[in-house]
């Protein structure tokens, strides 16, 4: 139990002066799919940002973060594939014109590839190039907190081998590669990225070779995620490209 978690038992219901105290559950949930980053985003439904995208977003129950979150993603949502959930930070705040304080904890969350929507699935994947492009209008404070977890889940992915789980169960070293090309927004090396990945004991394991071919007219080998967990050194992040 975090500490957040903690303060929210203890006095989630003992507030002396009459005032409520809630905390909420805030997700940002990426998928890549093929080339794109995409976020897990519901129709804003209150004003004055009706019709809009917004966040998840649902109220701590008593059973914990992890157990809320996994089915708040799950069972409400109909998001099948959640692979991985962590709390990244949590800040403070009030409701306009109401005694009840806030305290609201941004989780990242990751989800694996959803091969199509199901009836009971109400969140949708935008991808993130149409949010930045205006095309999916979107509040100013939501969009602060998808920077917030694309530059802990680029931190991430730099010293851990999370990326792994943003694949398929069976993948290419070229999917995997651009899971780190979407993240990071920048092409890499096909070679030094090969190079690093294999040279790892324990990052991916060998699997098969697929049925398809490469561009080179070999048949592309097949891997899934290794036992290794954390990167030790980290992977060389490279700098921004436009």
């Amino acid at each position: 139990m975090s500490q957040f978690e903690q303060l929210y038992l203890d006095t989630a219901f003992l507030e002396p002066s009459g005032a409520n105290f809630e905390v909420n559950l805030e997700f940002v949930v990426f998928q890549v799919s093929k080339r794109d980053l995409k976020v897990l985003t519901l129709p804003a439904g209150h004003s004055p940002f009706e019709g809009d995208l917004s966040l998840p977003m649902r109220r701590l129950d008593m059973e914990g973060l992890n157990s809320t979150g996994h089915t708040y993603i799950s069972q409400e949502l109909g998001i099948d594939s959640l692979v991985h959930l962590e709390q990244i930070t949590a800040y403070t705040g009030s409701k306009k014109n109401s005694p009840v304080r806030q305290l609201n904890m941004l989780l990242l969350g990751l989800a694996g590839r959803i091969p199509k929507a199901t009836r009971r699935q109400r969140g949708s994947f935008t991808p993130l190039t149409e949010i930045s492009s205006g095309l999916g209008s979107m509040s100013t404070h939501d969009q602060h907190m998808i920077l917030l977890a694309r530059e802990f889940l680029s931190s991430l992915i730099q010293n851990t081998t999370v990326a792994t789980l943003l694949c398929p169960e069976q993948f290419t070293l070229g999917t995997l590669r651009r899971v780190y090309e979407c993240v990071w927004e920048t092409p890499l090396d096909n070679a030094n990225f090969r190079r690093k990945i294999l040279g790892t004991d324990g990052f991916v394991e060998f699997v098969s070779k697929a049925k398809q071919q490469n561009k080179q007219g070999r048949p592309s080998h097949l891997y899934k995620s290794g036992s290794l967990d954390k990167l030790n050194p980290s992977f060389q992040r490279p700098p921004f490209s436009t």
